[in-house]
């Protein structure tokens, strides 16, 4: 999503999550027309009350969910099928295989009452954790001394990359606000590491945080993004599963939070020689 001045409210597919992209239901005399409507130009984000007022609570969270660039972007067409937007061959495929629906369906015909319970549970507790989500982000200097660590909690987040996306582009903001000029950032998800790096126009669910990121890192004489390991990750992965449990953030000079540092300390110690 860009600035939505070209998407349809009502005729374009462009709400993720939804059936056919699009709203669940019909709105009899609303007078917008364009997705921009429903948009603050002047903050970049979603006008909540408006839509609050207008849709239905469904797509009222599915379009709080959509990410919106920091920095305006044109609108741009993408397959809907694939996390990076791009029709693959793999694409045909999956419209052949069975749905979450028809799974549950079929699950909810065949199971004991236990079963359909077990079931039910489940899926309350995945639906009331899907939408949030943690970043950690811990800085060193050039000796791997620690000068910073943060950790953001986001709501309305409901893809895993998207997650890891909001943690480069917190990286990147945090070095600017370091007034650093040369950083190196470390990830462990390679897809978006890649979407970071590359000179293409990104066309994913995640574009618009992409958008952020490659916008910002002019401002450095030197970054790089380097791929690495979830195992190297390990304090970071730490400090966010931590932080998200305890639904706060925090921003540490010099440090990073003692109770990870255990936590880690106590992994090094049950792991086998």
């Amino acid at each position: 999503m860009g600035e939505g001045d070209n998407v349809s409210i009502f005729n374009h597919a462009w709400l993720p999550g939804s059936d056919n992209y699009r709203l669940s239901r019909p709105i009899d005399n609303c007078t917008l027309e364009y997705v921009a409507e429903i948009i603050d130009s002047n903050t970049r984000e979603w006008r909540e009350k408006l839509i609050s007022n207008t849709f239905n609570a469904v797509d009222v969270g599915a379009i709080l969910r959509i990410p919106l660039a920091a920095i305006p972007q044109e609108d741009e067409v993408a397959w809907k099928g694939e996390p990076s937007g791009v029709f693959l061959v793999q694409s045909a495929y999956k419209l052949l295989q069975m749905d979450w629906f028809e799974w549950l369906t079929w699950a909810f015909d065949n199971c004991s009452n236990p079963q359909r319970r077990m079931i039910c549970v489940s899926l309350w507790v995945l639906w009331t954790e899907r939408n949030k989500a943690s970043s950690g982000i811990v800085a060193k200097n050039r000796r791997g001394r620690v000068i910073a660590s943060r950790a953001t909690i986001y709501e309305n987040v409901d893809l895993a990359f998207a997650a890891e996306a909001h943690a480069c582009l917190e990286a990147v903001k945090m070095g600017l606000e370091m007034k650093e000029n040369k950083i190196f950032i470390e990830g462990d998800s390679i897809s978006v590491i890649r979407k970071c790096t590359s000179k293409s126009r990104d066309k994913s669910e995640i574009c618009s945080i992409i958008h952020d990121i490659k916008t910002i890192k002019r401002e450095f004489k030197s970054i790089k993004f380097q791929h690495v390991h979830r195992t190297v990750n390990n304090l970071v992965d730490i400090i966010a599963t931590d932080n998200l449990k305890q639904r706060k953030g925090f921003y540490l000079e010099g440090a990073v939070p003692s109770h990870a540092v255990k936590t880690l300390e106590d992994e090094w110690i049950r792991e086998p020689d």
